[in-house]
């Protein structure tokens, strides 16, 4: 059994694919609109199964944030690894952000990396733009 790490929590393969599952349904529905039934749907199991996994519904959400920001990461730390030069490195940091649907009090919302902090920005609910930095 190969068993995933995702900040301090080592996941199993069904762990693992929950998360996934809960990913997308945040992705299509929003982090205000996540629930257990729907992952377990998303996932083709029950509701119980992703209880036994994940202690609550914030417990899964708080590790499925975790494990989309760490992918993140990764893809940023390889994409400035594999830039030609000075200039390159530093157009890639500011430039590479994530789409979150799920950001807290947004409709929508961004967050990249520029020097080693983070910027996030979003859509409020009026339409208005808020962002935050680090």
């Amino acid at each position: 059994m190969v068993t995933r790490q995702v900040g301090d929590e080592t996941l199993s393969p069904r762990a693992y694919a929950l998360v996934r599952s809960a990913y997308q349904v945040i992705t299509r529905q929003g982090s205000h609109r996540l629930s257990l039934q729907d992952v377990a749907d998303q996932a083709g199991v029950s509701k119980g199964m992703v209880l036994y996994y994940f202690k609550s519904k914030e417990h899964l959400f708080l590790v499925t944030m975790r494990w989309a920001l760490e992918r993140t990461e990764a893809r940023i730390r390889r994409r400035i690894a594999g830039a030609a030069t000075r200039f390159d490195r530093g157009r890639t940091r500011t430039v590479d952000v994530m789409d979150l649907p799920f950001t807290a009090g947004y409709d929508q919302g961004r967050i990249g990396i520029t020097d080693g902090k983070w910027i996030g920005f979003g859509i409020d609910g009026s339409g208005n733009e808020r962002s935050a930095h680090q």
